[in-house]
């Protein structure tokens, strides 16, 4: 039987995409737009970044109560039934609980902008 130093010889990583992940469990949406080994930042109980141990600079962001927040956003009319979503949408829902938002959400906005990252309905539904 094979070690795990064997088995992983000659395997590589795949290629770095930036593409948000959505944790059920904690009803968490993780987002890395940039492949830099990083450390966490907590901002609230809601947003925490990720920034670049080398640069200091923003790397990624996790941020919680997901459902919650796209329940909010029904609340005021924006109801989301099918295809992906854009995550500046939550991003929106996240700032309209943070009066003034912080800094940071600045910083994750133009990343979302500049990121065709997007994550599915389907995620949410399944959980």
């Amino acid at each position: 039987m094979a070690d795990l130093t064997e088995y992983l010889e000659g395997k590589r990583p795949g290629e770095f995409s930036p593409r948000p992940v959505y944790v059920p469990e904690g009803d968490s949406l993780f987002f890395y737009f940039k492949e830099d080994e990083s450390y966490a930042e907590r901002v609230d109980e809601l947003l925490t970044v990720y920034r670049s141990q080398a640069t200091g600079k923003m790397v990624g962001c996790q941020i919680k109560n997901v459902r919650s927040l796209l329940k909010q956003m029904g609340d005021f009319g924006v109801q989301i039934v099918d295809g992906p979503i854009d995550l500046r949408v939550i991003f929106t829902a996240y700032a309209m609980n943070k009066m003034p938002p912080p800094p940071a959400l600045s910083e994750l906005w133009q990343a979302a902008q500049l990121s065709p990252a997007r994550f599915s309905v389907k995620e949410l539904a399944a959980a």
